[in-house]
């Protein structure tokens, strides 16, 4: 899908004989994630240092200013889809979405008031990614500001997703609720895993939902 989209995009750093669209996006994609320098990412591919980097700041540019509204919160129809396939896939109902975090490598943060924030134990500076996805791990809503040492429930607070959650849960989820793992608060509007102390029987809805929204997570796009 992000081929077809922005393939219609003047891509001038894309030069090179039998290099196209698919390539930048596959080496852009590649360079993003693993955090690799532009010289291992350029003999991977076969190109020079310039072109990727030059393509990667074509890239960035495009999905900003392009597909700007191509993550959105799930209304209408595309809401109940999501809570049709939740539902068919394992078992759960009304459920719109659900929210993962992970980490994202960053220099030490020199414009904030607390870099240590940043700080893993082993001295590496990351953010923390807050991410939710619908029924197929399509990213619906995504924050990528805040400090790795902050709590989840801290860092959905200070997002404007958040905000909306408390302000009017109602306008956002219609009734539905978000699946989210144990370091988010359990509420009317939050499904989060409950300890089993082996008193919870054959049907534990919680054993299924940690490790499914976990894996849904980890596969999203």
């Amino acid at each position: 899908d992000l081929v077809r989209l922005l393939a219609p995009c003047e891509w001038t750093a894309i030069r090179e004989e039998r290099w196209t669209v698919w390539h930048a996006v596959l080496a852009s994609l590649w360079a993003l994630s693993t955090q690799e320098s532009y010289h291992s990412v350029a003999n991977r591919f076969h190109i020079t240092e310039s072109l990727i980097c030059d393509q990667l700041d074509e890239f960035c540019t495009f999905v900003a200013s392009h597909l700007v509204n191509e993550i959105h919160w799930p209304q209408g129809e595309e809401a109940e889809m999501s809570v049709v396939g939740f539902f068919s896939n394992v078992g759960l109902p009304d459920t719109l979405c659900v929210v993962g975090t992970c980490f994202i490598p960053c220099e030490k943060p020199i414009d904030v008031s607390d870099p240590e924030a940043y700080r893993d134990p082993k001295g590496s500076f990351s953010v923390k990614l807050m991410a939710f996805c619908n029924h197929k791990g399509r990213f619906t809503y995504v924050s990528a500001e805040h400090p790795r040492n902050w709590p989840n429930s801290r860092i959905l607070s200070a997002t404007e997703l958040g905000k909306a959650l408390q302000e009017n849960p109602m306008a956002l989820l219609h009734g539905k609720h978000i699946i989210g793992n144990s370091t988010f608060a359990l509420s009317e509007h939050f499904l989060t895993p409950f300890p089993d102390y082996a008193t919870l029987g054959q049907k534990k809805v919680g054993t299924r939902l940690h490790p499914y929204s976990e894996i849904l997570f980890s596969e999203a796009q």
